[in-house]
């Protein structure tokens, strides 16, 4: 992850995750990177959605990069990541002020404002 982020080299952080993935098959972490930098890095949503779904199979989860309003206008919001497993949803703002956690069974709604609403549907 660091080879990405500070380096910006998606091809080699994703050589080094799938040499991780390939010593240690039944571990989730290497996949959850490598959805995280498949995606981010390369845009190659496909292929990321196989590294998440291998990672939340192990017991993981996938990771996006979000914004989080707290009113409905977004002039009050804080940017981090959301970690979305077999069991829960969990966000994380980037000063780890503004934190959640919820039980997938206890999510009543969710809403999206703008467009990408209807790619929930």
């Amino acid at each position: 992850i660091n080879i990405y982020e500070s380096e910006r080299d998606a091809k080699e952080a994703i050589a080094i995750l799938n040499q991780a993935a390939t010593l240690e098959p039944n571990k989730y972490r290497a996949y959850q990177m490598l959805g995280y930098v498949t995606l981010y890095g390369q845009r190659n949503f496909k292929q990321a959605e196989v590294f998440m779904k291998k990672a939340i199979e192990l017991g993981g989860s996938a990771v996006f990069r979000v914004s989080h309003a707290h009113d409905h206008t977004f002039s009050y919001s804080c940017s981090g990541s959301i970690y979305i497993s077999k069991n829960n949803v969990r966000f994380e703002d980037d000063e780890n002020v503004h934190t959640f956690q919820v039980r997938n069974a206890d999510i009543e709604k969710i809403e999206t404002i703008g467009s990408w609403g209807s790619l929930l549907k």
